[in-house]
């Protein structure tokens, strides 16, 4: 830490305070160095106080050599990641938790009066890139979730997002131990479907449910998803969702039921844009062309910015 200090001396401000933001690992070492200076207790004392009074008796500091066995390791696509211990206060990285433990901090943050809460979600900061900061966490208000905080972090093998939404009294904590490029895709959409689907929640993703039938069965799906969704108490679906079920129709070579999913989506979404490009990609992926030219100039209708519906609309009238 005193390296880190003599060091950060060393270093010229090129900017005022307060006008320029880029993600770095340097502010939450100093936020916990500032921390053992206003209580005078060193930062993982302060830690652990805080643990104790949420009764987060699983969630350690730096202390990797008594728990070793309980933590999942994480990975890079197959190679294992090693587990490294933060030099400094651990202000960044360095807590090993348990998710029942998470999910307390989570209550924590969706239940609790502490003023403290207000003040480290409280906005301190934006610019033209659309970054609203907090001491640490992304604030923001969405038209859905109303007003919400997010972290997002990568470490050695491991991907990990929390979000708390107060408003909607809803929080997600999504944590995978693979960094490769596939898992991280994976992790990102995970993440967009389960939080689409808590926003709705009580209400059910009948897509979700439906999922593994419709590419196996893609008759019997649309005629339980027509039957279903009438409950709208009950249901719902997001057009996201039938659409990526018809390309992975497509990818295991069934344009024919892709065409009967992209007609439903259509049906169930008349002006979405999107919906119109994909059902003219059906079309035309099964040589209609005259319907295919249809829908595209549907789509083109509702969003003139469509290029893709321009080319196609270009290549059919050359055919």
């Amino acid at each position: 830490m005193n390296d880190f200090l003599t060091e950060l001396k060393s270093s010229t401000l090129n900017k005022k305070p307060g006008t320029y933001y880029e993600y770095n690992s340097v502010g939450p070492e100093l936020l916990a160095y500032i921390l053992e200076q206003v209580y005078d207790k060193p930062y993982a004392v302060l830690l652990n106080d805080f643990f104790h009074e949420l009764k987060m008796d699983h969630s350690y500091l730096n202390d990797y050599s008594t728990i070793r066995k309980h933590i999942a390791n994480g990975y890079k696509g197959e190679q294992l990641m090693p587990l490294e211990r933060n030099p400094l206060l651990g202000g960044t990285v360095g807590i090993v938790a348990s998710l029942p433990d998470l999910i307390k901090f989570m209550k924590f943050q969706l239940e609790s009066n502490n003023p403290l809460i207000e003040e480290s979600t409280k906005k301190l900061f934006e610019n033209d890139d659309d970054d609203k900061l907090g001491y640490l966490w992304d604030v923001d208000v969405a038209e859905e979730e109303g007003f919400y905080y997010v972290k997002s972090g990568t470490a050695n093998g491991i991907e990990s997002i929390m979000l708390i939404c107060p408003d909607t009294n809803y929080g997600l904590i999504l944590i995978v131990n693979n960094t490769s490029d596939e898992a991280s895709n994976d992790w990102v959409n995970l993440y967009y479907k389960i939080e689409s689907d808590l926003i709705k929640y009580p209400r059910l993703n009948l897509s979700s449910l439906l999922k593994e039938k419709f590419i196996t069965d893609t008759d019997e799906a649309i005629e339980e998803y027509k039957k279903s969704i009438k409950d709208v108490r009950k249901y719902y679906c997001n057009p996201g969702d039938l659409n990526q079920f018809g390309y992975q129709l497509f990818t295991n070579n069934k344009p024919e039921d892709a065409l009967k999913v992209f007609k439903l989506l259509v049906s169930e979404f008349p002006n979405n844009s999107n919906a119109h490009d994909s059902l003219g990609e059906a079309y035309f992926r099964n040589k209609d062309y005259k319907n295919a030219l249809i829908s595209y100039e549907k789509s083109l209708e509702l969003n003139p910015n469509n290029e893709n519906a321009k080319q196609y609309i270009n290549k059919i009238k050359a055919l």
